[in-house]
């Protein structure tokens, strides 16, 4: 009975792994081609039960995930050097490919909790598991985007090319205006506020997290 239990579940394993490769390149298609109501559609999502949520897209979390573990199979060279500058316990710890993938994750992972918190402490609601679980899943999806475009213009001015460098700003700087502009309409139709105080909410959201990725920056090279 066990063995069969077994290969019950690796049956389903396989195939969950088996439909990323549809689902995965779909879900980047309605970021692109629709965000902000990719974003709005998620509490629709999570309410289904386990079975049918995210049924046609991978989960947010998941395709966060996902994608900086294949941005990690693209250039794992480029992960390695944001090593350089902090500390030996930190850099023995993060040497481990598994580890420096891991933290990645988290790094960018608060990004989507940030925006939650901001989003649930706008509608005056108390922090906890259930009321930023929407909101966190949403945000991952623009994250995930996000990401890819900073790793991308990471790679390229690591390059030490001048031209190369250049295009990585021009990367960097499309990847942060895409990202504000539509977090900041999602704010905008899920807190019914004008679209400049949806921006101003935005862009201190972005400034929180570089200030916190500095500090965590700090600790690491002390």
């Amino acid at each position: 009975m066990d063995f069969h239990r077994l290969i019950k579940s690796l049956d389903a394993l396989v195939y969950e792994v088996l439909s990323w490769l549809l689902f995965y390149p779909m879900t980047i298609w309605w970021m692109l081609r629709q965000p902000v109501k990719t974003m709005l559609a998620v509490e629709r999502e999570l309410k289904e039960d386990a079975e049918h949520s995210f049924d046609d897209m991978i989960g947010p979390p998941l395709f966060l995930a996902l994608t900086i573990g294949l941005l990690h199979l693209f250039d794992p060279a480029d992960l390695v050097e944001t090593t350089s500058g902090i500390s030996d316990t930190a850099a023995g710890f993060l040497a481990d490919e598994k580890n420096l993938v891991g933290a990645r994750i988290i790094l960018f992972g608060t990004l989507p909790l940030l925006a939650a918190l901001w989003m649930v402490g706008a509608r005056g609601e108390r922090a906890s598991m259930s009321s930023l679980r929407a909101p966190v899943y949403a945000a991952c999806y623009p994250t995930a985007i996000f990401a890819f475009l900073f790793t991308v213009a990471n790679h390229l001015t690591n390059r030490h090319e001048a031209l190369a460098a250049l295009e990585g700003v021009g990367i960097l700087l499309a990847g942060i205006g895409w990202w504000m502009l539509v977090v900041s309409l999602w704010y905008r139709a899920e807190l019914k506020i004008a679209w400049w105080r949806a921006l101003l909410r935005t862009g201190a959201l972005l400034v929180s997290w570089v200030v916190l990725l500095t500090v965590v920056g700090f600790l690491l090279g002390a």
